[in-house]
């Protein structure tokens, strides 16, 4: 297999490996579209459960949820077989989060009240808490333990969100069709939501395989250097993430951003069905989203070289602005939102295609300032924002439809429950978005990033890095 060449040299993977790494990510856009645009209406259109409880479920839960994704970074760091760091983990966890992806969606109908409160915080926890943060902690520290080179990860970062958005895009806008063939016609029924899911849940399996399968990590540590690193205590580590500046300006940013989406996605069916009149029309609105969002997947992959990530990205900030406020100012037809929609596709798939390239990159510096390698701690930080985010997302939706009346499974909705669902459609995620945009206006690690790299290739760190001894010598 041939490699690709880069602004650095010769690139470790062929476009045969980062193409399956990439692939790999169609696991993460599963989870993510079930979760964010369909766990919340399955709650309470097919469990008939009260939005505001539903929601509170979801949002304590992703409390606990991030606090995991710590302990399993931990893991991660202080892995070393001849698998790798990450690799192993990947193994372990697919089939678990499988089994546990189904169960969360296959509530009994024999529970009710305080019964089905208990299950359904357990299946999801069990689910998205333990087994999906095995795995997509594992898959992310990946792109920082296959290559060290920056243009390259932002390769394999785009290729990622290729099959995120595919995957995405497919299931949008197939799921309630889905739903309504495997139940007989019906809906909301139990048997076509469960059986939509057990579907999914194989496909989510062979994305993760794939990745495990192709792409190898670079060689281990030393013996020395391992157990330097084991020595540094895991809150410290912590610690030396937020004391990393390009870490914190991105995480800001990626909770902005998946408060964002999170709570646009989790409100589009509701949209769909109460203010433009239709629920189908949630399919089309998909469609308009993956498509438009693939479209700057691709776009972003041209733009990097010249632009750089930071400017690139900003491009596609200013543009998802400017499709949220035309989705505020428009009137609500089905062709209006299908153009506002595709806008903020279009721009929201440019800087998320680039975000875990520019997560490795910022993991880089932090290894330069500190002489600590944080892979599995910066990535599983990273989630751990992530989810809170997502959470909190789902939990904005959850209270402010509480607040309006928001009535689950009615033909009609009262004025206020439809201007709760406007001001989640537009006016928060406009807020985030903005405040986004500001980070990434102060990040500046692009043209810093090839010193470091060439610091680190020649053991040098930054005045107050924690270097292991047998590195000082060398240094």
């Amino acid at each position: 297999m041939k490699t690709r060449k880069t602004g650095t040299g010769e690139a470790r993977l062929s476009w045969f490996q980062s193409v399956c790494y990439g692939a790999g990510y169609g696991g993460r856009g599963i989870t993510f579209t079930l979760l964010s645009s369909f766990l919340l209406v399955y709650y309470t259109n097919v469990l008939r459960m009260d939005p505001a409880v539903a929601a509170s479920i979801i949002a304590i839960s992703r409390v606990f949820d991030a606090t995991t994704d710590l302990f399993m970074g931990y893991l991660v760091d202080r892995t070393n077989t001849r698998l790798g760091k990450a690799r192993p983990w990947l193994l372990r966890f697919v089939l678990p989060a499988m089994l546990c992806m189904i169960a969360t969606f296959t509530v009994p109908a024999s529970l009710a009240g305080t019964a089905q409160i208990v299950y359904v915080f357990a299946s999801y926890n069990l689910f998205v808490a333990i087994f999906v943060t095995g795995v997509e902690v594992s898959y992310n520290s990946l792109n920082s333990l296959i290559t060290n080179d920056q243009y390259e990860r932002g390769v394999n970062s785009i290729l990622a969100m290729i099959f995120y958005t595919l995957v995405m895009l497919i299931i949008n806008t197939t799921m309630l069709q889905l739903c309504t063939a495997f139940g007989g016609g019906e809906l909301y029924s139990q048997k076509g939501w469960t059986s939509a899911v057990a579907v999914i849940a194989v496909v989510y399996g062979i994305c993760i395989m794939v990745t495990f399968l192709t792409v190898r990590e670079i060689g281990a540590q030393s013996e020395e250097k391992e157990k330097a690193q084991n020595k540094v205590n895991p809150i410290r580590i912590v610690g030396m993430l937020f004391s990393n500046k390009y870490w914190v300006l991105y995480v800001l940013a990626l909770v902005a951003v998946n408060v964002s989406s999170g709570i646009l996605m989790g409100v589009a069916v509701f949209y769909s069905e109460y203010i433009l009149g239709d629920v189908y029309a949630f399919s089309s609105i998909s469609t308009a989203v993956g498509l438009s969002m693939l479209l700057g997947v691709i776009v972003s992959l041209f733009l990097i070289k010249k632009l750089g990530k930071r400017n690139t990205a900003l491009i596609g900030f200013v543009i998802l602005i400017g499709g949220t406020l035309f989705a505020g100012v428009m009137p609500q037809t089905v062709t209006n939102a299908v153009i506002a929609f595709a806008l903020r596709g279009f721009g929201a798939g440019i800087p998320s295609a680039l975000g875990a390239g520019i997560l490795q990159d910022t993991l880089t510096y932090g290894k330069w300032k500190t002489g600590v390698d944080m892979v599995g701690m910066g990535n599983a930080g990273s989630s751990f924002v992530l989810k809170v985010a997502t959470g909190l997302g789902t939990g904005i939706i959850g209270w402010v439809l509480s607040v309006g009346g928001f009535i689950p499974a009615a033909a009609t909705q009262s004025e206020s429950a439809l201007a709760a669902i406007m001001s989640l459609l537009v006016w928060i995620p406009l807020g985030s978005c903005i405040f986004a945009c500001i980070c990434f206006i102060l990040y500046k690690l692009d043209k810093e990033y090839p010193q470091y790299l060439e610091d680190l290739k020649n053991g040098k760190y930054g005045p107050k890095a924690i270097v292991p001894a047998t590195e000082q010598e060398e240094v």
